[in-house]
């Protein structure tokens, strides 16, 4: 009897674990959009500025815009690796439990750190984030540099 009360608390504990996991994972996804977006209003706000750069002060908020826009992107990245952080214990959290259900072999298995990672045809999506916050950072630093080379 104490088993299966063991057992049927580790199924709702696993329900638990992976109810937190699939909240993880959206709740990264929203809040990398959620700074992408604004990473992109400041980007499209200092270009609207450029046309501030034919007079001095007006070139100070400009380049403060794109620097702002800069520090955005670094932001964005350091939120983006600590929420990693967060999804992996989610995602170990649900694979303990499943070893101990005796169910690990067919468990959630989503992504590489549940199962065999796959080939590395495709980058991982973290890296994609990456890659596109490099981009954005790469705008707003042009944009700094055009306004010096203007002025």
């Amino acid at each position: 009897m104490a088993d299966d009360t063991r057992r049927e608390d580790l199924w709702k504990l696993y329900d638990n674990a992976v109810a937190e996991y699939r909240f993880e994972v959206s709740l990264n996804n929203q809040r990398f959009q959620w700074y992408a977006g604004l990473n992109v209003a400041v980007l499209t706000v200092a270009a609207g500025l450029l046309r501030l750069t034919d007079r001095p002060e007006g070139r100070g908020i400009v380049v403060l815009a794109f620097l702002g826009g800069i520090v955005l992107a670094a932001f964005t990245a350091a939120v983006t690796y600590r929420q990693t952080t967060y999804y992996r214990n989610a995602r170990e959290a649900v694979k303990k439990i499943a070893v101990e259900l005796g169910v690990a072999d067919w468990s959630v298995q989503t992504t590489d750190g549940f199962g065999a990672p796959p080939p590395r045809v495709v980058p991982q999506v973290r890296t994609i984030n990456y890659l596109l916050l490099v981009l954005l950072a790469g705008l707003h630093a042009s944009g700094i540099v055009y306004v010096a080379a203007t002025g």
